[in-house]
């Protein structure tokens, strides 16, 4: 024999010996149904092998026993394939069955002496009239004759959870199964759609928003468990199979109205709000899942699924907890119900994962989520006693309210009678508040309006404008106040020109000029409205307006903050009277004033700059810089000067 033959043969071997030594299922026993797990050999194909390449000694080589009873690879990416031989011992009609409603797609070969002579298609992506037995697992037929054997090659493929029993058995054993599979089943979803009907009656009774959001989680989870066993495929569309890909986004779904109802019902954005935003991880969660499962990344949906709702489970376990502590009396019992689901849905996850054994008739969440939806029902229920006994104490209270008032009516007229003697003393008490309101509305003008011109307009109810030939006027306005308002809220900002311009008022009246206004943020004064002959009011401005710069430079070493004037002041004639009949003002106008604007913005920031006329009546007190010539309008240059440089 040449060598390039001796692997082949040696395979050819090895696949015989294990065909010898793997264990032939006896189909002897019509009333019974067998588990043939642990009597077949399993292969993961990644490449997408046809039974061709299969029933290559190379591939079979590959083959492995398998050690338990129902098959369960968690959830992969690969197909699987299982081999077995079935021997016929006596007449009936036996059937294989793949115990699953999750399998997408199903192949089953019959082979002798290695050649395929028989095969069955099914599974998810086929319609459902197109099974050999309308049933929501996978029957096929064995047409094995009395007396002889015949091995089969099955080959599974699914994106969702891969675990199933694969059983034998006669039709008659497995209808008497699949009679007690549906009566378990139906006890389940007849109770589920019991609690749905029950709150939605209570939301339309009460129009209580939560009892709404818990019937769309009730119902979230009968439609998972429906699509779980496959009652949806075969009642709602048997006929488009290829909506059973998104069998996932039932769980997307439970996630959102489940953690929608969790926020509601135990008030986390109010008993715990640095916790509440986790919520929203897990709404992002169910939305991602959502996208997930209609894109190509299905099997990733599902893993996705999975470890949200078993994160989700722990948060909500543990923020229950806290709601209890923190007096939510309600959360008792959802903590109690939750904890019944979350065992339900670590149960089924591990039963996924091949870590515990997979029950049939009723799956580990059918059963938490049966306790977890009574328990919360019951936590419902509550609430409407709790409305009950807050509506009878608000009774009382409007009965304790009554009599209060009664009695508060009864003491009244006791007191009015009182009052009747008290209000003649308390007239002669008005006079004299009228008379302190007079003094003070008195101050109130004085603080507007000059002495004499506020005396006028008490006495006539007029001021009679004047001209005055000698008067100082002072003008501040701030460096960069567009950058400083901008840089502060609105409150602030208000804050610090108080605190400010009541400091100005402080100096300018120590000094013995008028304020006269202000106009944004510019502040304007003036000297020599009430002392008419006299020159000390230039240098009075002057000094007020070293004082506003020398505070300005204190309140910005104290509270950092660049606030920083330019003053001008210029002295000449000018004429004052009051304007206005609402809020009315008192205003000073004339070519003064406009230059003392002028020698204001021709000023710097920090600095005190006079006109010519100013500098004339106070060179002899100040120290001053001249620094060139302004044009004024009307008037032509003039002179400016620096004080205190």
């Amino acid at each position: 024999m040449k060598s390039k033959h001796l692997l082949p043969c040696l395979l050819l071997l090895f696949f015989n010996f294990r065909s010898h030594s793997q264990s032939i299922v006896s189909l002897q026993d019509d009333h019974k149904l067998q588990s043939i797990g642990k009597s077949t050999y399993f292969f993961k194909d990644g490449q997408h092998l046809g039974i061709e390449q299969i029933l290559k000694a190379t591939t079979q080589s590959k083959f492995q026993a398998y050690d338990q009873e129902s098959p369960n690879f968690a959830s992969i990416a690969e197909a699987v394939w299982f081999r077995f031989e079935l021997a016929q011992k006596t007449d009936g009609d036996f059937y294989l069955q793949v115990g699953s409603a999750f399998i997408d797609s199903i192949a089953l070969y019959a082979v002798s002496e290695g050649k395929v002579t028989e095969v069955k298609f099914s599974g998810d992506n086929y319609a459902f009239k197109q099974r050999t037995v309308h049933v929501t697992t996978f029957l096929f037929p064995l047409e094995i004759p009395i007396g002889s054997k015949q091995t089969y090659f099955l080959r599974t493929k699914t994106v969702q959870p891969f675990f199933f029993p694969l059983r034998v058995g006669t039709l008659k054993a497995f209808m008497e199964d699949t009679h007690k599979l549906d009566f378990i089943q139906g006890i389940y979803f007849g109770f589920m759609m019991l609690i749905l009907l029950y709150n939605l009656f209570l939301f339309f009774s009460t129009r209580e928003q939560i009892y709404l959001i818990y019937v769309t989680y009730v119902f979230s989870i009968t439609w998972f468990m429906s699509t779980v066993f496959q009652y949806i495929f075969e009642f709602a569309w048997p006929s488009v199979p290829a909506i059973n890909q998104y069998a996932v986004a039932s769980s997307a779904f439970t996630i959102l109205t489940a953690t929608v109802f969790t926020r509601t019902f135990l008030q986390t954005k109010h008993l715990m709000p640095r916790l509440h935003w986790i919520s929203t991880v897990f709404i992002g969660v169910g939305l991602l899942d959502l996208l997930l499962v209609f894109s190509p990344y299905k099997i990733q949906a599902l893993i996705l699924a999975q470890m949200g709702i078993l994160l989700m489970a722990i948060y909500f376990l543990i923020i229950s907890i806290l709601a209890v502590r923190r007096g939510n009396q309600s959360a008792k019992f959802y903590l109690f119900a939750w904890g019944f689901l979350i065992f339900g849905f670590i149960a089924a996850i591990l039963e996924s994962a091949n870590v515990l054994p997979v029950m049939y008739y009723i799956n580990s969440m059918q059963i938490g989520s049966a306790i977890e939806v009574m328990l919360l029902s019951f936590a419902l229920a509550d609430r409407i006693n709790m409305y009950k006994r807050q509506r009878e104490e608000a009774q009382a209270e409007a009965l304790k309210a009554a009599q209060e008032r009664a009695e508060l009516i009864q003491r009244q007229n006791i007191l009015l009678e009182e009052k009747v003697v008290e209000r003649t003393l308390k007239l002669s008490e008005t006079l004299q508040l009228v008379e302190q309101e007079r003094e003070k509305s008195d101050h109130l003008l004085l603080n507007i309006l000059p002495a004499a011109t506020a005396l006028e307009l008490k006495e006539t109810g007029k001021a009679t404008p004047k001209s005055y030939d000698n008067v100082s006027v002072l003008f501040a306005d701030f460096q960069g106040f567009s950058t400083i308002a901008e840089n502060l809220d609105a409150e602030e900002l208000v804050g610090d020109l108080d605190e400010i311009f009541k400091r100005f008022d402080e100096i300018i009246r120590r000094h013995g000029l008028e304020k006269i206004k202000t106009i944004g943020d510019a502040y304007m004064a003036a000297g020599g409205l009430s002392e008419q002959g006299s020159d000390a009011h230039p240098k009075a401005a002057v000094q007020a307006a070293l004082e506003i710069q020398e505070f300005l430079e204190k309140h910005r070493t104290k509270n950092g903050k660049n606030w920083v004037a330019r003053c001008g002041i210029h002295t000449g004639p000018v004429t004052a009277g009051v304007v206005g009949q609402d809020k009315f003002a008192y205003d000073i106008w004339g070519s003064t004033v406009n230059l003392a604007a002028r020698m204001e913005n021709a000023s710097e920031p920090g600095k005190v700059n006079i006109s010519e006329a100013t500098y004339q009546k106070v060179n002899s007190f100040f120290e001053c810089t001249f620094r060139g010539k302004v044009k004024a309008k009307n008037i032509g240059e003039v002179n400016m000067y620096f004080v205190g440089v």
